[in-house]
């Protein structure tokens, strides 16, 4: 429902602002506000589409902004103070979208969810966009990825108010794959699916995976289902059907968590919390929170021998841009689409 709040406070303070029944620095704060508000927004809790209303709300308010402080012949120095955070905020965006230039080890791996729509809840290198870099204490989650699946009206959910019913959420039950080649080094499968909204704190990860990727880094795919198929020890190659998505563990509903870890990691608490979280892209591509990523064409999977997908046909992640430019620096302040194609 924040979207929808966000839209509110935007059209007051636009209303506001054509009527001149408030001033620049209140105008301003509200501009503000909207834009720190937008970075921590859930927009697929509505419809991720939403965001292009927020978009347009935000870039006629600041021209009305200018406007006044324009007209004006000298603006209030809060007012000029709002307009400057608002920048930074927006800066922050942009940057959060690339892999931190300090760390030399970065992972790559393929996406484990396919044919669909996927939007990334939690992601990036800093917290205005990654709720997992907010503990210290779980770093190595700290450039950890969150995706729920999207309805085709741009919802995660199949109704407006979802409640604890996990069958009205579109990722659940959702096939998961590996996403490299390598060795299954820790698993755990105990834990039945609990109703949205209700965690257990006790055991964060839930049903979990940690593949030893052959590359030489360990990637953790959390909140699974009880289905799990490989066991420890196994090997598993890319594309191989490994369980489903589910909702245990430290999560309020259904989504597919999945961080890397450098080094092949064979202690529970060295993956899931203390470890040594790495960067690591999808594809060879950076995602971050409220990218949308359409995947398509993947093979599908089989009604009865899940175990039998092995080995998809080779895949290629692209970026849709206007620019190729935009394209390759992964820079742009519009809304992200990633398009998955054999």
């Amino acid at each position: 429902m924040g979207a929808i709040l966000l839209m509110l406070i935007c059209a007051w303070a636009i209303f506001r602002a054509l009527t001149k029944s408030a001033g620049i620095a209140e105008l301003a704060w509200f501009l503000l506000i909207i834009c720190l508000g937008a970075f921590y927004q859930r927009f697929d809790q509505v419809i991720f589409y939403s965001r292009y209303v927020v978009l347009i709300m935000v870039v006629l308010l600041a021209i009305l902004i200018i406007n006044r402080l324009r007209l004006l012949g000298e603006g209030k120095p809060w007012a000029y103070a709002a307009l400057v955070i608002s920048g930074v905020l927006a800066y922050l965006g942009i940057v959060s979208k690339h892999m931190p230039g300090w760390r030399s080890t970065i992972a790559n791996i393929d996406t484990p969810l396919w044919n669909g729509t996927f939007y990334v809840v939690q992601g990036g290198n800093n917290l205005l966009v990654n709720g997992h870099r907010i503990s210290s204490r779980a770093t190595a989650q700290r450039h950890a990825l969150d995706l729920v699946k999207l309805s085709p009206v741009g919802s995660s959910a199949t109704q407006l108010f979802p409640g604890d019913d996990l069958s009205n959420y579109v990722v659940y039950n959702e096939a998961v794959h590996a996403p490299c080649n390598g060795t299954v080094l820790l698993r755990d499968d105990r834990f039945a699916d609990l109703p949205a909204g209700v965690s257990d704190q006790e055991n964060p990860a839930g049903n979990y995976l940690a593949i030893g990727c052959d590359e030489g880094f360990t990637v953790v795919l959390a909140h699974l289902r009880r289905e799990i198929h490989p066991s420890r020890g196994d090997r598993v190659v890319r594309g191989q059907y490994l369980g489903k998505v589910g909702n245990t563990g430290n999560t309020t509903e259904p989504h597919l968590h999945i961080h890397a870890v450098a080094g092949l990691v064979k202690d529970e608490s060295e993956a899931l919390f203390n470890g040594d979280g790495i960067p690591f892209t999808v594809n060879h591509t950076v995602l971050f929170k409220n990218t949308l990523l359409h995947i398509k064409d993947c093979p599908p999977v089989p009604g009865i021998d899940l175990w039998s997908v092995t080995h998809p046909r080779e895949t290629k992640l692209s970026i849709t841009r206007f620019s190729p430019a935009l394209s390759k620096s992964m820079v742009s302040l519009l809304p992200s689409t990633a398009l998955i194609t054999p």
